[in-house]
């Protein structure tokens, strides 16, 4: 920074000129030097550099600001897609049982027209069927099970995925955050120190 020239006998001579006598003048310059001797005063390229500085810095933040919003629409994105994900999974569910209510409605009629028949073979049939049943059942159920399992491993990764990408992505708007703040703090304290 380019120090400001001061003059003392110039600002002595002010002082006298508007009344102080020579003591008091040169006691006024004597603790003006003291109190301001080392102090460096900006000149006006200083201050047309410095507000230069701040325009920039202005535009940065501006161009920080963009870049937040766009991230945020980044966001928004994304949950849409993770709500459409549920919706599909959720209807794929639905789909799942209701032709598993259908089979074992069409199973039902099967057996109810079987009992028409001898009671022999009712019985035979009867216990020939329920085995059936209960091993298809089983392995129904096993199916389901491990359709169940795989769906909510995938989900849960899924979960785990989006999530670390948004804790990821806050975390680096937190930290370019941070940044902008410390040049602001920065900025400022320079301004403070120069002003």
């Amino acid at each position: 920074m380019g120090a400001v020239a001061f003059d003392t006998l110039k600002f002595s001579q002010t002082l006298r000129g508007v009344g102080f006598d020579e003591i008091q003048a040169d006691g006024v310059l004597t603790a003006f030097k003291t109190a301001f001797g080392e102090a460096e005063f900006p000149s006006t390229k200083d201050i047309i550099r410095l507000d230069s500085k701040i325009d920039r810095l202005e535009t940065r933040v501006e161009s920080l600001d963009s870049k937040v919003e766009f991230l945020g629409s980044k966001v928004e994105s994304l949950d849409s897609k993770v709500d459409l994900l549920n919706s599909k999974m959720e209807t794929g569910f639905q789909q799942l049982e209701d032709k598993i209510v259908l089979s074992e409605s069409r199973t039902s009629e099967k057996i109810t027209s079987l009992e028409f028949g001898t009671s022999e073979k009712i019985k035979s049939l009867e216990s020939g069927m329920n085995e059936k049943l209960e091993s298809m059942e089983f392995r129904t159920n096993e199916k389901l099970e491990s359709l169940r399992s795989e769906m909510n491993v995938k989900m849960e990764a899924m979960s785990f995925e989006m999530n670390t990408k948004i804790e990821s992505m806050g975390q680096r708007i937190t930290i370019k955050l941070g940044g902008m703040m410390v040049m602001a703090v920065i900025a400022v304290a320079t301004l403070v120190k120069i002003f």
